[in-house]
């Protein structure tokens, strides 16, 4: 997983390794770095011509100077756009006076000039942002985005809230974002993608011992995450030895949402499935067997049903109803400490109304709720909109005051167990249909089964079942079009595909390590 961090922690970071790094030599690599991708995506997309730097007064500013001194030093045509020509900045004004002649230096009143340069680096605001941008800041944003030329941001996009990926009110689009030592956490969530454009993380020399004591609890889970935490598969494995995994789901005129479940859960790994309905109908258990007859089959009514299905992963709520048999499954797998739970739909708004009642939720740290924002906001109060304002911070406080892991589904999901939090790189909108987060939930509970830890399972499950939807436009297929069974049947293609790189991974460094070592 790789690390992100708050805004708090990337300004502690920086404030922390300057006990052992001068802030200069921070700044000299942040902007002499910055430089060199200017010049190689200039390179890339085979552009000539004037690059404009345009500078706030603080830290920010400065690093734009240096990137501006680098790119003349190298004999391109820069031109220093500045927000204040008197800042009382000290680095600022340091590096303002280090600027070689031949960077042109525009004032405040030269602005429109930015929109005919070839390419836009934007140095104007940074991590201390906290309010909305107005008068000649706002303008300065505004001419930026106004310009066709390609943007690259130092830090991050001026205007973005780092933390929560909305905006001050306005924030500059960038093409290309240079962000120094991590990447924030506001890039991955709400409008923060659409603002960063392309990311690129520059190691300006931060200590790795200040980065892990400074920022460890926060990541991006992506593909090598996914190909790392994939279940392995032995030859000598059996169906006992693939995991159980109990789906407790699909009433009457909702047994669909069981059957998908049940899919997710056999097509991602486990060995054995159980459907268990609250029908009393013994037509359920033959549309069950038509449609789907790798699946075993209980109702509510069986006797003995919690001992024929304990040791079993289960998945609680798609389709169930919010009647007190769903509670007493709760309660029963509580009673029986069954660390390997999903709670689902139904089930988190029967949660919801026993918290309401101001009752004890049978809940356990390893459990795994996977709300939206309409059912988050059930459990927790407030409005979705408010809770989808700041997804990092709603899936913290919700796990650290239910005690239990929160899957905060939506774009993008965040994932927290209250210590840990962890944003899904993946996902789009072609999964918002009903059903989608039926085949989520039974992904999560055959990776359950497989005995993948449980906040592992819930990033592994979500980002697989995003990936999919990535996948899918990918291939052609239009964002309306993908139905919760395609989810389903892609699985197996998509396993194959991580599984594959992974391999190809572990030859790649089997080769290296074989390499005879030349010392120079």
């Amino acid at each position: 997983m790789m690390r992100i961090a708050s805004v708090q922690e990337s300004i502690a970071i920086d404030q922390k390794s300057q006990d052992s790094i001068p802030s200069e030599i921070l700044m000299e690599s942040a902007g002499a770095l910055s430089a060199r991708e200017v010049r190689a995506y200039m390179k890339e997309a085979g552009l000539n011509g004037r690059i404009a730097i345009v500078c706030g007064p603080g830290g920010n500013g400065a690093d734009g100077l240096v990137c501006a001194r680098h790119l003349a030093s190298a004999g391109l045509d820069v031109a220093v756009h500045l927000y204040d020509t008197m800042s009382d900045h000290d680095l600022f004004r340091t590096q303002l006076k280090r600027l070689p002649t031949s960077v042109g230096r525009r004032t405040p009143q030269e602005i429109s000039e930015i929109s005919s340069a070839t390419v836009i680096v934007d140095a104007l605001l940074g991590l201390g942002s906290s309010r909305n941008v107005h008068g000649t800041m706002k303008l300065f944003i505004e001419e930026m985005n106004r310009s066709l030329a390609p943007k690259i941001s130092l830090d991050l996009p001026s205007g973005l809230n780092a933390d929560r990926g909305d905006t001050f009110g306005l924030a500059v689009r960038a093409t290309l974002t240079l962000t120094f030592g991590l990447a924030k956490r506001g890039f991955f969530v709400n409008e923060g993608p659409r603002h960063v454009g392309r990311l690129k993380i520059l190691p300006i020399g931060f200590p790795i011992e200040v980065v892990r004591q400074k920022a460890s609890t926060q990541f991006a889970f992506g593909e090598k995450a996914a190909r790392r935490v994939l279940p392995k598969r032995q030859s000598s494995s059996n169906k006992s030895s693939a995991g159980k995994t109990a789906v407790f789901a699909g009433r009457p005129g909702f047994i669909g949402a069981g059957l998908l479940s049940g899919m997710g859960a056999m097509r991602v790994g486990s060995g054995y499935v159980t459907l268990i309905t609250q029908s009393t109908d013994t037509d359920v258990r033959i549309e069950v067997a038509k449609t789907a007859p790798e699946f075993m089959t209980l109702l509510m009514s069986d006797s003995d049903l919690f001992e024929k299905t304990k040791n079993s992963a289960a998945v609680v709520g798609p389709g169930f109803g919010t009647d007190e048999l769903t509670l007493k499954v709760l309660r029963e797998l509580h009673a029986r400490k069954n660390e390997t739970v999903v709670v689902d739909a139904d089930a988190i708004t029967c949660l919801a109304e026993e918290k309401k009642a101001g009752r004890e939720l049978p809940l356990l740290p390893t459990w795994i709720l996977t709300p939206h924002a309409g059912e988050l906001a059930r459990l927790m109060g407030g409005s979705a909109k408010d809770l989808e304002a700041d997804r990092f911070a709603s899936a913290e406080t919700a796990a650290r005051e239910l005690g239990a892991i929160v899957l905060f589904k939506g774009f993008r999901t965040v994932i927290s167990d209250g210590r840990r939090t962890c944003v899904i790189l993946s996902g789009n909108a072609a999964l918002s249909k009903a059903g989608s987060g039926d085949v989520l939930s039974g992904i999560i509970g055959g990776l359950l089964a497989q005995k993948v830890e449980p906040f592992e399972a819930a990033c592994l499950g979500a980002y697989i079942h995003g990936r999919i939807a990535d996948d899918w436009l990918k291939s052609g297929h239009d964002i309306l079009s993908l139905q919760p069974t395609d989810v389903a049947t892609q699985l197996p293609a998509l396993l194959k595909r991580l599984r594959s790189s992974r391999l190809s991974d572990l030859a790649a460094h089997s080769r290296e390590l074989s390499q005879p070592r030349v010392n120079p």
